[in-house]
């Protein structure tokens, strides 16, 4: 018989200590499943917001024409809701972020983009 460590202290600390780990695991692969598998709501995609960066060729209250990178020159159409980064003038260089809608591109926000 051993005094200093016997079997039975050892085999009841074993046990507690599995009990704890298999409690721990079993906790833990419940709720990684509950995130993972959750069922994914239905929500309607929103429009998709596109970019374009170019030099200002015009600018309006209800307008901006930049002229792209790759030589194209686009209209965007502007309302009270577009996020205007400042005073544009032409040669400016901006970063146009914008809706496309069936006749016209409308643009959520111009900023001045530094080279």
């Amino acid at each position: 018989m051993n005094v200093l460590f016997p079997a039975s202290a050892f085999t009841l600390s074993w046990v507690t200590m599995n009990r704890r780990a298999f409690a721990i695991n079993v906790f833990t692969l419940i709720f990684t499943s509950a995130c993972l598998f959750r069922g994914k709501k239905d929500r309607a995609a929103g429009p998709k917001v596109f970019d374009v960066l170019g030099s200002v060729e015009q600018v309006t209250a209800s307008s901006i024409s930049i002229k792209t990178d790759q030589g194209a020159v686009e209209t965007f159409a502007m309302n009270a809701s577009t996020v205007r980064g400042g005073d544009f003038r032409p040669g400016m260089y901006v970063h146009v972020y914008y809706y496309q809608q069936p006749n016209q591109n409308l643009a959520t926000m111009v900023v001045e983009k530094v080279k």
